[in-house]
C-alpha cells in the first residue's frame, strides 16, 4: 500500500499519503501566488481534486511535490483569472522561485513546525492568547484590541514583538538541531 503499483506509479493510497504530507507546503505556495485566504482554501481543494483524478500520473515519490506544486499553480493561477478581482503572482516570477520551493521538503518543513510549536508553549499566556484571536479565530486587529482592552497601535506593536521573538526563538531551535 501506498508503493509503486505498476511501473513506477503510486497507488491512490500513495498518493493520498503524499497530498496529506505536502499539504502545508501546497498551503504556502498558493497561498504566494494569490493572496488571498478564501482563494487559497478554494485552490488547495480543487487541487485535492484534480491530484487525485490524475493519481496516475504522479509516477515518482521524490517528484511528487514539484508535480503537485505544478497542479496547485494552474489551479490558483485559474481560479485568480476567474475571478478577476483577485491579484495573483505573475507566473513568471514564480518561475523564478522554483529552485526555492524543491528545496524545502516535508522533513525541514516538520522540524520548523516542530521548532516554532515548542516556541509557541514558551510564549506567555496573554501572548499566546493573542496568536490564538489572530490566527485561530481569524480575527481582525480592531477587535483582537477591543476584546484585549488595548489601543490598535498597542497590539499590532505586541503582535510585532511576539513574531519576532517567536522567529529567534525558530532560528534557535533549528541551529540546533542543525536545521535550515
Amino acid at each position: 500500500m501506498g508503493e509503486p503499483a505498476t511501473s513506477g506509479s503510486l497507488d491512490r493510497d500513495g498518493v493520498t499519503r503524499l497530498l496529506i504530507e505536502h499539504q502545508a507546503l501546497l498551503r504556502a505556495y498558493v497561498g504566494a501566488i494569490v493572496r488571498n485566504r478564501d482563494l487559497v482554501e478554494e485552490a488547495l481543494q480543487e487541487t485535492a481534486v484534480v491530484i487525485m483524478q490524475r493519481a496516475e500520473q504522479a509516477t515518482d515519490r521524490t517528484r511528487f511535490a514539484a508535480w503537485a506544486r505544478g497542479v496547485a499553480r494552474r489551479v490558483a493561477l485559474a481560479l485568480a483569472r476567474k475571478r478577476g478581482r483577485v491579484r495573483a503572482v505573475d507566473p513568471r516570477l514564480l518561475d523564478l522561485t522554483e529552485a526555492d520551493w524543491n528545496s524545502y521538503d516535508t522533513a525541514t518543513l516538520r522540524a520548523r513546525r516542530t521548532a516554532l510549536n515548542g516556541c509557541i508553549e514558551s510564549l506567555s499566556p496573554t501572548s499566546r492568547k493573542l496568536l490564538e484571536m489572530r490566527y485561530e479565530r481569524k480575527m481582525g486587529g480592531k477587535d483582537i484590541a477591543k476584546a484585549l482592552k488595548r489601543s490598535l497601535g498597542g497590539m499590532y506593536t505586541a503582535l510585532s514583538k511576539i513574531h519576532k521573538s517567536l522567529s529567534d526563538c525558530v532560528r534557535g531551535r533549528l541551529a540546533t538541531e542543525d536545521i535550515g
